[in-house]
């Protein structure tokens, strides 16, 4: 199964990935997930990606164990590295619940 990732919001200031929203319509998420329910279902075997609102090109994602200054990882996810800066999660939309 594959579900598309539509946006993402972010602990400032590291910009960390705390939460994203999945669905088929890019302007309005379906369901809200967090970092962690997403490596739980990557690692059953479902598959996540992005896609470019302009190009149409998707990227898969990720879980991503970012090094942290001192030691130790933040556990996190991302979208695997192509030629295209408008399928990453750093480049999607932030997540709007409250609307």
């Amino acid at each position: 199964m594959s579900t598309r990732i539509v946006c993402v919001e972010t602990l400032y200031p590291h910009r960390h990935i705390t939460h994203v929203g999945v669905g088929p319509n890019s302007g309005k998420a379906a369901k809200r997930l967090t970092v962690m329910e997403v490596r739980a279902q990557l690692r059953a075997g479902h598959r996540f990606y992005t896609q470019d609102l302009v190009t149409g090109r998707t990227a898969e994602v990720e879980p991503y164990d970012a090094p942290l200054p001192g030691g130790g990882v933040y556990r996190t996810i991302r979208s695997t590295p192509d030629a295209t800066v408008g399928n990453n999660l750093d480049n999607l939309r932030a997540c709007r619940w409250k609307q």
